[in-house]
């Protein structure tokens, strides 16, 4: 069913928490470089001035134009403009908005110490940016590491965190991001081997993934798994895998990145968070498959069967 009320043809789209947890929100780009988000509202996260859920999109105050990237969690959400600023608004408990305060903020700030951004991604607690330089930085919550810096001190304004990255994302406490090199450095919780270097133990600084297959080309993170997309076009994930979420047709954590099965020509991939996972990909067949914890139908198989290993989204146009 097509979302009402958009301003036109979008080009970017992030979705942040679940219904379960009552407080799921979506935001998009449009064609224009306009934002604008719908869905719970308590903390400000849709960014519209007002803390009132919303049923349809509405503009992000200050951002109808030049929006360039947009992330969102739970509670929280960050764009980037075409100047290279972030802007961040919603929550804000654990200075997860950048702007040096613990202030709730129902509309835009700008985050403080950050110039010449290309990207932004929205964690649980903590924020990340990706420079023009290719220098990771990070703020706002820490108590697992998930800054990065070494400590678990909370950050309220950007921290320098890896050099020569190329592409980032977060999940609930944890971080990674790839280097130009194809590798991926994570860091933060570890309690499921989610930072990949066959360990459990939380990581308060970047380690290098061990025993990918190959280099990477992107990276996606859910609340305690990761998955990334190989330069081969296969897919590999590593972390929690209760309900399968790994996709390698079992139910065993893994602490190493693992095949998941059956898997090519894959485009882009998505981690979902909570409480038990799933994962989705696109391919170059124009196909969409999913695999992991399916009890509200969220892999779209037309049932409500947990998958080990993807299937089909049925009826995709």
């Amino acid at each position: 069913m097509p979302v009402t009320g958009l301003a036109g043809p979008v080009v970017a789209l992030a979705a942040g928490g679940s219904s379960a947890d009552g407080i799921a929100s979506t935001c998009a780009v449009t064609e224009t470089g306009g934002a604008q988000c719908w869905g719970a509202n308590s903390l400000g996260q849709l960014g519209d001035g007002t803390t009132t859920d919303r049923l349809v999109p509405v503009d992000v105050i200050g951002l109808g134009s030049g929006v360039v990237a947009i992330s969102n969690d739970d509670d929280h959400a960050c764009a980037v403009t075409s100047l290279g600023d972030v802007f961040c608004w919603g929550n804000n408990n654990n200075s997860q908005l950048g702007d040096g305060t613990t202030t709730q903020r129902n509309s835009p700030v700008r985050v403080v110490g950050l110039a010449a951004a290309v990207d932004v991604a929205a964690g649980d607690d903590h924020s990340c940016a990706l420079t023009a330089t290719r220098s990771v930085f990070c703020w706002g919550g820490n108590t697992q590491g998930q800054i990065g810096d070494g400590t678990t001190t909370t950050r309220p304004s950007p921290t320098e965190v890896l050099p020569n990255a190329v592409a980032l994302a977060l999940g609930d406490s944890h971080s990674c991001a790839v280097t130009s090199d194809g590798a991926v450095w994570c860091w933060g919780r570890n309690g499921n081997g989610e930072c990949g270097d066959g360990t459990t133990t939380e990581r308060h600084s970047p380690v290098g993934v061990v025993g990918l297959r190959t280099t990477v080309t992107r990276v996606d993170l859910a609340d305690e798994f990761t998955c990334a997309v190989l330069s081969d076009l296969t897919a590999q994930c590593w972390g929690r895998n209760t309900s399968g979420e790994l996709g390698d047709a079992t139910t065993t954590s893994r602490a190493m990145p693992v095949d998941v099965m059956g898997l090519i020509d894959v485009g882009s991939i998505s981690a979902a968070t909570g409480s038990v996972g799933h994962a989705c990909a696109a391919t170059g067949t124009m196909t969409i498959r999913c695999w992991g914890a399916n009890g509200d139908g969220e892999l779209g198989d037309g049932t409500t069967t947990t998958r080990l290993a993807p299937v089909d989204v049925v009826g995709f146009p």
